[in-house]
């Protein structure tokens, strides 16, 4: 699969500093495409620094997230508000990391300078995640002869030779993406199927000329289209707005179901933060234990779905840490502050509602092809292998297993 997206169009946007500002610059291409894309569409605004972010936020008025942005809490409430729908437009600078995964946002600017082409290409790569048509957009400053001419050359410092030709040159931006990223070499411009680089634009626009205006049935098909995308739009904004919650849940749930006895709690009986699974007496508590070592033993995590150790998301695990390029590493020595937790919670869940938690199991992975309606799910294995499968869940990675311990958990309780 290439690393260019056939529905974003990447563009670099040119306007005279001798006569502009790159804030009023900015300024009005934003507004233009809050135009474009209303809400739920949304707008970030990546900045080469924390004083270039803080000022264009104060400009647009738009929400601003940075390293400095406060604690890890009111970081999280700023991401919300984006994850959420709450605000249209963001200002950040590359802290605003790997982590987002949100399918409503439909332009991503650059202003100032991009220095690397992996930076460019993940960066871009936030917009357009539900396969809406979406913008890449490089906003430039450049010197300009008398007769309007864009003179060569400009203000850069320690960027890739990559990104200079990506900005300065005259190709096709997929051209440049495919040759550096996927060693594609054999590309001349933009397919069909793909929105057109804003190079391939300008040459099709030369072609174009003389043609006729596009009719009134060709707008009535557009308009019909437009409101299909946003009745789409308003209903992944209500799924994602779910799904965070439910990992907000999540969060809340561990903390809970960490202190006493995961058995007791599920039973609802008497002194159960008064003791530890391990040394519950009440009946069926064998069969539990016994279930919580099978699952460890047995279980494979996927990649990237979770702390190995405790099952939970690295992003909510104590023991791993951020890198600057927004991926995660494991911190030597650091515990789990969950270690434990979800496995003895699941296994308890399973034992005490074993028909109803079986048959919802087996009716979610039917939902995916994964089981026949007449298939019995008999083998713990089969359940355990489906639960401990990675998925994108509120905006971070996952496994399903933390998702049932969610989902069912609601069910149960009613």
């Amino acid at each position: 699969m290439p690393t260019t997206r056939p529905n974003i169009a990447y563009q670099v946007h040119w306007y005279n500093r001798e006569k502009e500002v790159e804030g009023d610059v900015l300024a009005r291409l934003v507004q233009e495409k809050k135009e474009k894309y209303p809400l739920p569409g949304q707008i970030i605004v990546y900045c080469d620094s924390v004083l270039r972010a803080k000022e264009h936020a104060a400009t647009l008025g738009a929400v601003c997230y940075h390293r400095e942005a406060g604690t890890a809490e009111e970081k999280r409430k700023i991401l919300r508000q984006l994850t959420k729908g709450q605000e249209q437009v963001f200002v950040a600078t590359s802290a605003l990391g790997l982590g987002v995964d949100h399918g409503l946002i439909r332009v991503v600017f650059f202003v100032g300078q991009v220095r690397r082409l992996r930076d460019l290409v993940q960066q871009s790569g936030r917009a357009g995640r539900d396969g809406a048509r979406s913008e890449s957009i490089i906003v430039r400053g450049g010197s300009y002869s008398p007769k309007g001419k864009r003179l060569a050359g400009g203000r850069y410092a320690d960027i890739e030779a990559e990104v200079y030709e990506i900005v300065e040159g005259d190709c096709c931006i997929r051209v440049v993406l495919d040759r550096e990223m996927d060693g594609n070499t054999a590309r001349q411009g933009c397919g069909k199927g793909e929105e057109a680089c804003g190079w391939c634009q300008e040459q099709g626009a030369n072609k174009a000329k003389g043609e006729e205006a596009v009719g009134e049935a060709d707008r009535a098909e557009f308009q019909r289209s437009l409101v299909a995308r946003r009745r789409l739009g308003r209903q992944e904004m209500a799924l994602q707005s779910q799904e965070q919650l439910e990992v907000e849940r999540l969060q809340e749930m561990l903390e809970e179901w960490k202190d006493g006895c995961q058995w007791c709690r599920v039973n609802e009986w008497a002194g159960a933060k008064q003791h530890q699974l391990a040394e519950c007496r009440q009946e069926q508590a064998d069969d539990v234990r016994e279930g919580v070592r099978e699952m460890l033993k047995r279980v494979r995590w996927e990649k990237y779905s979770c702390c190995f150790q405790c099952g939970i998301p690295q992003s909510m695990c104590q023991s791993y840490r951020e890198r600057a390029d927004a991926g995660w590493d494991k911190i030597a020595g650091a515990q789990c502050q969950f270690a434990g937790v979800l496995a003895a919670a699941v296994i308890s869940i399973w034992v005490a509602a074993e028909s109803l938690f079986t048959d919802w199991i087996k009716q979610q992975m039917r939902k995916e092809g994964i089981v026949r309606a007449e298939e019995e799910i008999q083998q713990f294995d089969r359940a355990l292998e489906w639960m401990a499968g990675l998925i994108s869940w509120g905006g971070i990675q996952s496994n399903k297993m933390c998702w049932v311990f969610v989902r069912f958990t609601e069910l149960f309780a009613g």
